[in-house]
């Protein structure tokens, strides 16, 4: 492996917001070695069997292959790329895949085997204490947090042999596709040990209260979806969580009936005794569970 001191400079990101649609067109014009990152761990297990059957028309290594944890393996990320490194053949097969299965694009001028070992090098995060943990740099919502609050030499040590990494946005609406702009050098360099500070440790954190709910959605009303995608449906969720917040609310269980109620029936929202029975809510007089419960049977 071949290693160089490089000068510090600032990686721009760049918010295309492209449409899964467009997306193969611009992987297209870029310029490197095209990969698909799929996280194995996180996929649904109606997709699994599809994913593994695609991946014998690909090349693919693992992220995380640490002999202290060899149960991890099969769970791990994995970075595929097309047969020969052929670009159009990676996206012919999986150009078309929402976040659902594949996490991130990445384009690179190393070939697979370098990049791996660049990316594994990033398995592990540290507190102040140095106490290791697992960072899962690759999902969709971690990547472009690391991006902005990470330590910057951490971010120019890990981008720096990186053309681009395309990570998903969801809205309540669709998903989108931005880009964060790396510097594509043709190097590896030596590894950046990542401390986790205060302000990033904030930023990672996520309450899976918005997941909760979903699940709950997803068992009661799971024809009221617009979308598969997972993670439009989890904002279409943390949209109604939010305007709940806003109204006033603040118990989770306020919050989750709030949620619930929009879901089923907008329409709701109009109706006396319901905004009655927000405003009981919100003076904290009694639960929204009781008006909503008592006036919609």
């Amino acid at each position: 492996m071949e290693f160089e001191q490089f000068e510090q400079s600032e990686s721009s990101e760049q918010p295309h917001n492209i449409s899964l649609e467009d997306l193969p067109g611009y992987l297209q014009e870029e310029q490197g070695y095209l990969y698909a990152l799929i996280d194995m761990g996180a996929l649904r297990d109606d997709l699994r069997e599809d994913v593994v059957g695609k991946l014998e028309n690909c090349s693919y290594q693992h992220l995380f292959d640490d002999p202290r944890y060899p149960q991890l393996k099969e769970f791990s990320a994995l970075l595929v790329s097309g047969p020969e490194n052929n670009n159009a053949a990676l996206l012919d097969e999986w150009g078309g895949c929402n976040s659902d299965i594949v996490s991130a694009w990445i384009i690179s001028k190393i070939p697979p085997t370098g990049l791996v070992k660049h990316l594994c090098m990033a398995t592990f995060a540290y507190d102040p204490d140095n106490t290791e943990y697992v960072l899962r740099y690759y999902e969709p919502r971690i990547t472009p947090i690391l991006h902005r609050v990470a330590d910057k030499e951490w971010v120019r040590w890990f981008f720096r042999p990186l053309v681009a990494w395309w990570y998903p946005i969801a809205t309540p609406q669709d998903e989108t596709w931005s880009r964060i702009e790396g510097e594509g050098k043709t190097l590896i360099w030596q590894r950046t040990k990542l401390v986790v500070s205060e302000e990033l440790k904030d930023a990672l954190i996520t309450h899976p209260f918005s997941h909760q709910v979903l699940n709950y959605l997803e068992k009661e009303f799971p024809s009221n979806f617009n979308s598969d995608c997972y993670g439009v449906r989890l904002a279409q969720v943390e949209a109604l969580l939010d305007a709940g917040k806003e109204s006033g609310l603040q118990t989770l269980e306020d919050l989750y009936v709030y949620a619930r109620a929009m879901f089923e029936d907008p329409a709701l929202a109009e109706q006396l005794g319901w905004q009655a029975a927000l405003k009981k809510a919100v003076a904290n007089e009694a639960p929204l569970k009781t008006y909503y419960l008592g006036f919609n049977g």
